[in-house]
C-alpha cells in the first residue's frame, strides 16, 4: 500500500513537471486546459481516496 502512495505522489509531481518542460506546447494544451485537467484529476483522486 505504501508503494502505491509513493507512485501516486510521483505521478502527481510529474504532471506539473511535464507541463513546465514544454509538453503542453507540444500537445497544444493551453494553461486553461491544464488547469481543468489538474482540477479533474484531484477531484477524482480525493473522492475515491476516501
Amino acid at each position: 500500500l505504501g508503494m502505491l502512495y509513493l507512485v501516486s505522489y510521483i505521478d502527481h509531481g510529474n504532471i506539473g513537471n511535464a507541463y513546465i518542460a514544454g509538453m503542453g506546447e507540444k500537445w497544444g494544451i493551453t494553461s486553461n486546459d491544464y488547469s481543468w485537467a489538474i482540477t479533474t484529476l484531484y477531484i477524482g483522486y480525493i473522492s475515491f481516496h476516501w
